[in-house]
């Protein structure tokens, strides 16, 4: 994803609401009540702050937080009115954002979350690729980041004849990415196939990879070069 699903963020904004509205009730509460009332209201409180945090993030432990979210809702439900029906009803509408087939992609697989990745940069820099299928070619970077970088398949010079069959890379395959700076200045590391696209709007068709095991040096020459283009 380019940027966060709105379904995240309105999943957020609900979190936030119930929360402030907790906070009202138990303020408008009989004393009797509130005090009886104060253990759950405080759990519901932090339970809606942290599931509505861990949403925005869209991390794994989604699921968790959600179930945690839901008991404290329904406990806070039973405590004031002996009723879990409908505490329970409104979580399940309210989580029901999560169930579309674009969410569930999404959560699967953490490729598709792209607002938690490094910030990248839109440099060119020339680049040697070796996939694991075989074959080489040359390219340059669209963007680049610690992280990764994405090749444009428009810049893929083939220098094998196997270049058909690996013009679009498999995700989750393997390859070697030599990155050139200058005559004096290079990193070569493994790196993953994330993702393979066409393109969409001024973000060319190409590839995007994520680098794996790249050694203290190499990062720092990789950090260095980025910050002096962001310069």
């Amino acid at each position: 994803m380019w940027k966060r699903p709105n379904e995240l963020i309105i999943l957020t904004l609900a979190m936030i609401a119930i929360a402030l509205s907790v906070m009202v009730q138990s303020l408008l509460l009989d004393s009797s009540l509130a005090s009886r009332a104060w253990a759950a209201h405080t759990f519901l409180i932090l339970c809606a702050v942290f599931h509505g945090f861990i949403v925005y993030r869209g991390s794994r432990f989604l699921l968790f937080t959600g179930v945690l979210f839901t008991l404290a809702f329904v406990w806070t439900g039973w405590v004031i009115s002996r009723n879990f029906y409908i505490p329970l009803f409104i979580s399940a509408m309210i989580h029901s954002v999560l169930t579309t087939p674009k969410m569930r992609k999404i959560l699967r697989d953490q490729n598709f979350r792209w607002w938690r990745s490094l910030p990248r940069k839109v440099i060119q820099v020339r680049a040697l690729i070796r996939p694991v299928e075989g074959g080489e070619f040359k390219s340059v970077t669209y963007d680049l980041s610690l992280g990764g970088a994405f090749f444009p398949f428009g810049e893929a010079d083939w220098r094998s004849p196997m270049a058909p069959k690996l013009k679009y890379l498999r995700v989750g395959s393997r390859c070697t990415v030599q990155l050139v700076f200058n005559q004096l200045k290079m990193v070569s590391c493994s790196a993953e196939i994330v993702r393979n696209t066409l393109q969409r709007g001024s973000y060319p068709s190409g590839f995007a990879v994520k680098f794996l095991g790249l050694d203290v040096s190499e990062k720092k020459i990789l950090s260095e070069f980025i910050d002096c283009k962001k310069a």
